[in-house]
């Protein structure tokens, strides 16, 4: 007979220690009654025979005890079996012992039936119920038979000492017989039930501590790890050994596909299980957990509504019992866990809690593992978010800035093609500002038909528009050829906003289908509408630059323009070898215009000379008010010489022109010039404003309508 694994052995050792004290108070309780009441009678060396026996088995018990504390300390389960063996082997010892020292002590009037009634009921603490039964049935026997010799004159109990002799009536001992033994037994009956049920709260105590250690290591060892596979092989093999189970499958529901893929195993499919791919049709107990929203218990997995044979046949098992797994973030169904056994098996409503248990350490486990790995994926995001816009925001120049924003985008969402569309309001339309890796067809195809495809709808007021799958996306069909040409699955759009208007909208491509997840989202949300104000900035430069060289009476470029102008084509000609010529030019009299009909008229009158002249000029030609009434024109591939023929036909074209004065006026005008070529006078583009300017001073000294190309 074997104790309880629920009960310490080192509470087992501790109880049995106490015992061996009470019985060497026994022992000295009977050597001072012998000494006292037998001294000197023939019962006395009887007597101290007895205590001498029991002595030495106490002492040789202490001994065994000692050794088997000894091998507790290499192997508990051996010293346990030896510790139950030696403690029965005392009990039946202390039994005989106990008739025998009845026997000596006047038989049915001793003292020690009472005694042993007692060992009895200590002995509860150490031996299990069946022990205590046995020890007890003997004692009974051995008491019973004792007074049956006595009845029948078989034996006589030593006589009583001296002064003690007593001799009472037959019917007082047969009472006393018959309450005796049913003392024993009713004692020894009641204490196995009581020590049952002791020994049952101890297995049941110790089974709770034991599966709360089992869960606090699974939590303890999973916090260990931060890849989500290693993470989810732990939770499996752990799960399994928590609940006793054959089997534990780990898996994950894709809402998407509304597929359940799994993820880990523990058991014989732990190398196989995920190489399995689920079918759409197919009747999971994924599928049932996540309709039910409840644990489901499966006793007989061939017969059963809730898993179909096809799965069951994957994974043999005859009873499987699912827990779904929510999130702590949004409470959503992510997936479930599942223990199964390969024999049949019954599943009690404490076994489905526990499993439940389990099931929300592990949602709290790949909650917090996701939730890092999301912050991981995030902090990664928002460096290079940062970085991206970072780089962006240096430049303000259309033609550098809507690249860097395209391929910034393309390169943040890890995506292979992007696109910039920018949207005209007047005209009604979305143009393609910068594209990478899509065609000219494509592109004409989405400026055609923008209204009927999701980039459409960002110009109706959403933030983003997310196709994973175009060939799920029914807003497409007017554009499923293009797209099949193009080869990309999936895409995003995002709004890019001004502060008072749609600007258009952010494009990123995919060439596989994409489930683009919130980070992503929120981070290209981010990222457009950063783009978006620096687009807002750079159409605000560039108008800001724009009338920072403008004159504002002609709407011609100013003399800032004009610099601006003659170092880009000082450039062009060092690298391309082409020579142009700079034209001062200053009206003849224009100050008689002024003075006779007002600056009002001047102004007018200036206007109108200044347009004769652009029509004038080719269109690489580039013509700027000085200031006053001094022109400059920058003849772009022309010499000097070619230059003259120009100017005789801006004189012409002066002469022709009939200003429109008040009160029906008209006037013609002329104007002195001035000519310096490059690199012929000069290479350094200052230098040859002073030469022109120096040459149309000479001119206008001379008489109106003079021009001037050398310093001869």
């Amino acid at each position: 007979m074997q104790y309880p694994p629920a009960i310490p052995f080192s509470k087992i050792s501790q109880q049995i220690q106490q015992l061996n004290l009470t019985r060497w108070l026994f022992v000295g309780g009977g050597l001072v009654y012998i000494a006292v009441f037998y001294r000197g009678t023939l019962g006395f060396w009887t007597g101290v025979g007895l205590i001498i026996i029991t002595i030495t088995s106490t002492l040789f018990f202490t001994i065994v005890y000692r050794k088997i504390l000894n091998i507790a300390t290499q192997n508990e389960t051996q010293a346990r079996i030896k510790l139950t063996q030696a403690f029965s082997l005392q009990a039946l010892t202390d039994v005989l012992l106990t008739i025998l020292g009845m026997h000596i002590t006047n038989g049915i009037l001793s003292p020690l039936p009472i005694l042993f009634i007692m060992y009895i009921g200590m002995s509860a603490v150490v031996l299990p119920g069946k022990a205590i039964l046995i020890m007890n049935a003997a004692g009974a026997a051995l008491f019973i038979s004792l007074m049956a010799a006595y009845l029948h004159g078989i034996l006589k109990p030593l006589p009583a000492p001296p002064g003690l002799e007593f001799s009472p009536p037959s019917l007082f001992v047969q009472i006393l017989i018959v309450t005796y033994t049913l003392a024993m037994v009713l004692s020894g009956v009641l204490i196995s039930i009581q020590t049952r049920r002791i020994y049952k709260s101890w297995s049941e105590a110790e089974e709770k501590g034991a599966f709360l250690d089992r869960l606090n290591n699974l939590t303890r060892l999973s916090l260990t790890h931060t890849e989500l596979n290693d993470l989810y092989q732990t939770i499996a093999d752990h799960v399994g050994e928590v609940l006793g189970a054959d089997s534990a499958h780990l898996t994950r529901w894709e809402e998407e596909t509304r597929l359940a893929w799994p993820l880990a195993a523990y058991g014989l499919m732990r190398e196989t299980y995920t190489q399995i791919t689920p079918k759409p049709d197919e009747r999971t107990l994924t599928r049932s957990l996540r309709e039910a929203g409840k644990p489901l218990a499966v006793e007989d997995a061939q017969n059963s509504e809730y898993v179909s044979r096809e799965v069951v046949a994957e994974i043999p098992a005859q009873s499987l019992l699912g827990v779904p797994i929510y999130t702590y973030q949004e409470n959503v169904f992510w997936g479930a866990v599942i223990i199964s056994y390969n024999r049949q098996h019954h599943f009690y409503q404490e076994e489905i809690q526990r499993a439940q248990q389990v099931a929300d350490i592990v949602a709290l486990l790949i909650t917090r593992a996701c939730l890092y790995q999301e912050t991981i994926v995030r902090a990664e995001m928002l460096r290079e978010f940062s970085t991206h816009v970072t780089q962006l925001t240096s430049d303000l120049q259309h033609t550098s800035l809507l690249p860097a924003i395209v391929e910034s985008a393309r390169s943040l969402m890890k995506a292979q093609r992007a696109a910039l569309f920018l949207y005209n309001k007047e005209l009604d339309q979305l143009t393609c500002a910068h594209a990478i890796a899509l065609s000219k067809e494509y592109i004409k195809g989405t400026k055609k038909n923008y209204k009927d495809v999701p980039g459409g709808l960002i110009l109706r007021g959403q933030l983003s528009v997310l196709v994973p799958d175009v060939n799920q996306d029914p807003h497409l069909k007017s554009m499923q050829n293009l797209i099949k040409r193009e080869g990309f699955k999936a895409y995003a759009v995002f709004s890019l906003q001004s502060p008072d208007q749609e600007l258009g909208a952010l494009a990123v491509y995919w060439d596989q289908t994409h489930s683009i997840t919130s980070q992503e989202v929120a981070i290209a949300r981010l990222f457009a509408e950063r783009a978006g104000a620096l687009l807002h900035s750079a159409f605000l430069y560039a108008q800001i630059m724009e009338l920072s060289q403008t004159d504002p009476l002609t709407n011609l470029p100013n003399r800032r323009a004009l610099a601006a102008r003659l170092f880009d084509e000082a450039n062009r000609t060092s690298r391309f070898e082409h020579p142009f010529t700079l034209i001062m030019m200053d009206l003849d009299g224009f100050k008689s215009i002024n003075d006779t009909y007002g600056h009002s008229a001047g102004d007018n009158a200036l206007k109108q000379i200044a347009d004769a002249i652009s029509r004038g000029l080719r269109g690489t030609d580039f013509i700027s008010r000085y200031g006053g009434d001094e022109f400059a024109l920058i003849l772009p591939g022309t010499s000097k010489q070619t230059a003259l023929t120009v100017t005789g036909k801006l004189s012409r074209t002066l002469d022709s022109c009939n200003l429109d004065l008040p009160a029906g006026a008209q006037e013609h005008v002329s104007a002195c010039m001035g000519l310096a070529g490059f690199p012929e006078d000069t290479n350094d583009a200052d230098k040859l404003i002073e030469i022109s300017d120096r040459r149309l001073y000479r001119a206008k000294n001379i008489q109106a309508g003079t021009i001037i190309d050398s310093d001869m």
